[in-house]
C-alpha cells in the first residue's frame, strides 16, 4: 500500500479547551503527485478511522515522541476535521506556545492510500484512504485546509506588485500549467521549473497572510466593529446588536470550498452573473451558485456576504448612526418581549413585608416585508468599468440605506410598508403650535430632554431635516450674533435626514416638518441575513434595446418599537 502525505498552512487559531486547537486536517483539494493530480475523497466510506486517535508529532519522525494527539476525527463538509490536542510535557508546550506565537505555520498528515480510481486528464481519486499521522512540518502543499484557513482561487492578474489575491490567482494559472505539463510527460525540466515556482507562490502567501494574521483582520465596513469571532446565533436564540456590532458576524461561517466571505464582490458576483464571464470571479460562482438561484434566474447571495451589504446599508442609514437596534431574524417571525412598566424598588423595615410592585410586559412581533432597491446599467460599463464592484456594493448599500431611514421613521403601517416611529401610538409629543411655527430659541428641545429624563430615558440623538438644520444654524439674538444653545443641546448628537419631510401637515401649514430625539436603542429593526440579487438585460422598457441591465436587489426587515415612551417627536416646524 502506497503512502502519502499532504501538508497545509495552519491558520487562525481556535482553540477550544485546555491546551487544544481545533483543525482541518484535509480535504478535496487536488495535490500534484508524480502519477497526475491527486484527489481524496471525503465520505464515510473512503476514510478509514481505525486507527484514531492519530499521534501529533514533528517533521513525520517516527522516532520522537509524540507532543500530542489528534482525536475527535470526523468527516465533515467535504474534510477531515479533528482536534489537536498538545501534552503537558515541556516539549509539548513549548511547541503550543510556537504554534500560537505563529512560528510552527504548517501541519502535514500522513497516509496509506488503499483504492484509487481514475480521474478526468491526469487526475486519479483516492477512493480508499486511511490516516496514520499528523505532524508539524515546514512546507505547506494543501491551502485550501488547516486551522481557519481558507482558499480563493480566481484567475491570474498581471502586474509586479502582488497582494494576497494575486498570488492566489498566480497559484491556480501554475497548477494548471503544471497540469499540462504533467499530462505531456516529455519535459521534465519544465515540469520541475515549474513545481519550483509553486512552491515560490506557496511561501510568499503564507509571509502575506504571516503579516496579516500580525496585523489583525481589516474591518470591510468603517464604523460597524464588533469583536471578533462573536458566535452564530443558535436556533431560536434572540440576539439585540447594538450600532457598533456586525450582522456578519451572527452569520459567520466559511462557504463552499473555505472560501471566505470577505474575500467576495458582489460586483463580480453581478458581472458574471450578467455577461456570463466568471473569469476573475470561480470563488464567487461556486459560493452563489450553492446557494441556489430565484425563480427569475437571479442568485441568493449567501448569508455571510449578504450580512456584509446590509452592514454597509446599516452604516449609512442615519436612524442605526443615531443608535437604533438591530435584531437578526432567523425566520419569517420573531416574538420577543417588552417592558411597558418598570419594577419599583422600596425601603422596607425588619420582619416588614417588601412593597410589591407591578412590572408590566407585552410581546413584540416582526414580520419580515421585502424591501427592494432596482437600477440600470450600460453593459458596457459593466463590462469594462474597473471600480464597478464597490460601485455597486454601495449603491445597493445607499438605496437600502435610505428607505430604511424613511420607514423607520415615517412608515405608514399599510402592507407591505412597516409602521414608523411617527405614526406610533405612545411616541411623546410636542407641537410648535395649531397651524405651525418656526424655531426662534431651544426651547423645543429643552423640553423633548425633559420629557425623556422624566420616563428616566436618556436623551439621544437629534435628528430632523436639513431645511430644519439650517434654521438652527440661522438662529441669532437680539443683536444679530449666532444664538448660544444650551450645553445640554450642545453636547447632544446632532443627524440630518433628507428622508424627513417638509411637507407635513399641521393645521393650516403644509410645509411642516418634524424632529426626532429619543432613546434610540429601543427603536428595533428586525433582519434577514438573505439578500437576494436579480438581473435581466430584457426587464423594463428598453433595456433590451439600450444594451442595459436592470439590477434588483431585496431584504426582507421589519421595524418596531420596544418603548414609544422613550421617544419624542417635535412636531409643526415650518420655515421663518
Amino acid at each position: 500500500m502506497e503512502k502519502q502525505s499532504r501538508a497545509f498552512e495552519i491558520g487562525e487559531i481556535q482553540e477550544t479547551g485546555e491546551r487544544t486547537i481545533a483543525a482541518s486536517l484535509s480535504s478535496e483539494f487536488p495535490v500534484q503527485r508524480s502519477r497526475g493530480k491527486e484527489v481524496l475523497v471525503h465520505d464515510q466510506n473512503a476514510v478509514d478511522l481505525s486507527r484514531a486517535p492519530l499521534p501529533l508529532i514533528v517533521g513525520h519522525d517516527p522516532a520522537e515522541l509524540p507532543v500530542g494527539v489528534v482525536e475527535g476525527l470526523r468527516v465533515e463538509g467535504g474534510r477531515l476535521r479533528g482536534s489537536l490536542r498538545f501534552s503537558e510535557g515541556i516539549r509539548g508546550q513549548e511547541i503550543l506556545a510556537d504554534v500560537k506565537a505563529g512560528i510552527l505555520r504548517n501541519l502535514s498528515v500522513g497516509y496509506v492510500v488503499q483504492a484509487t480510481e481514475r480521474g478526468q486528464g491526469d487526475s486519479y481519486r483516492v477512493t480508499k484512504w486511511q490516516p496514520y499521522e499528523c505532524s508539524l512540518v515546514a512546507c505547506p502543499a494543501d491551502p485550501s485546509v488547516g486551522i481557519g484557513r481558507s482558499f480563493n482561487p480566481n484567475t491570474p492578474q498581471e502586474g509586479k506588485t502582488m497582494d494576497m489575491n494575486d498570488i492566489k490567482r498566480e497559484q491556480t494559472r501554475c497548477m494548471k500549467e503544471l497540469e499540462a505539463l504533467a499530462a505531456s510527460g516529455d519535459d521534465t525540466e519544465s515540469l520541475a521549473a515549474k513545481r519550483a515556482e509553486l512552491a515560490d507562490l506557496d511561501t510568499r502567501l503564507a509571509v502575506l497572510d504571516d503579516l496579516a494574521k500580525r496585523r489583525g483582520p481589516a474591518d470591510k465596513v468603517p464604523g460597524i466593529g464588533a469583536p471578533a469571532g462573536a458566535p452564530a446565533i443558535r436556533e431560536g436564540e434572540v440576539r439585540v446588536l447594538a450600532p457598533g456590532d456586525k450582522l456578519a458576524d451572527t452569520c459567520r461561517r466559511d462557504l463552499v470550498d473555505g472560501i471566505k466571505p470577505e474575500e467576495l464582490s458582489l460586483g463580480r458576483v453581478l458581472r458574471g452573473l450578467v455577461t456570463g464571464d466568471w473569469s476573475g470571479a470561480e470563488a464567487e460562482k461556486r459560493s452563489v451558485m450553492s446557494e441556489g438561484t430565484s425563480s427569475l434566474g437571479g442568485v441568493l447571495i449567501p448569508a455571510p456576504m449578504a450580512a456584509q451589504v446590509i452592514d454597509l446599508a446599516r452604516n449609512q442609514a442615519v436612524v442605526f448612526r443615531a443608535g437604533a437596534s438591530t435584531v437578526p431574524m432567523t425566520a419569517n417571525t420573531l416574538k420577543m418581549c417588552k417592558v411597558t412598566g418598570d419594577m419599583s424598588a422600596s425601603w422596607r423595615e425588619e420582619n416588614a413585608a417588601i412593597t410589591a410592585s407591578e412590572m408590566s410586559f407585552d410581546s413584540l412581533s416582526f414580520t419580515a416585508k421585502a424591501l427592494a432597491a432596482i437600477c440600470s446599467i450600460s453593459i458596457e460599463l459593466l463590462e469594462d468599468a474597473g471600480n464597478v464592484n464597490g460601485l455597486i456594493e454601495n449603491s445597493i448599500a445607499q438605496a437600502l440605506a435610505l428607505e430604511l431611514d424613511r420607514a423607520a421613521l415615517f412608515g405608514s403601517g399599510v402592507a407591505p410598508e412597516p409602521l414608523g416611529l411617527n405614526g406610533v401610538v405612545g411616541v411623546q409629543s410636542i407641537s410648535m403650535g395649531d397651524n405651525g411655527a418656526a424655531l426662534t430659541g431651544y426651547s423645543p428641545f429643552t423640553l423633548a430632554m425633559q420629557k425623556l429624563y422624566e420616563k428616566n430615558a436618556i436623551p439621544g440623538s437629534f435628528v430632523f431635516s436639513p431645511r430644519t438644520w439650517a434654521a438652527m444654524e440661522g438662529l441669532v439674538d437680539t443683536t444679530g450674533q449666532p444664538l448660544a444653545a444650551p450645553a445640554s443641546f450642545a453636547s447632544a448628537p446632532k443627524l440630518v435626514s433628507n428622508q424627513i419631510p417638509n411637507t407635513l401637515h399641521q393645521g393650516t401649514a403644509t410645509n411642516a416638518s418634524s424632529i426626532f430625539t429619543g432613546a434610540w436603542s429601543n427603536l428595533m429593526v428586525g433582519m434577514r441575513t438573505s439578500l437576494t440579487l436579480e438581473a435581466s438585460r430584457v426587464a423594463g422598457a428598453d433595456a433590451f434595446s439600450k444594451m442595459q441591465v436592470m439590477i434588483r436587489a431585496y431584504l426582507r426587515c421589519d421595524v418596531q418599537v420596544a418603548r414609544p415612551d422613550h421617544f419624542v417627536k417635535i412636531v409643526g416646524v415650518i420655515p421663518a
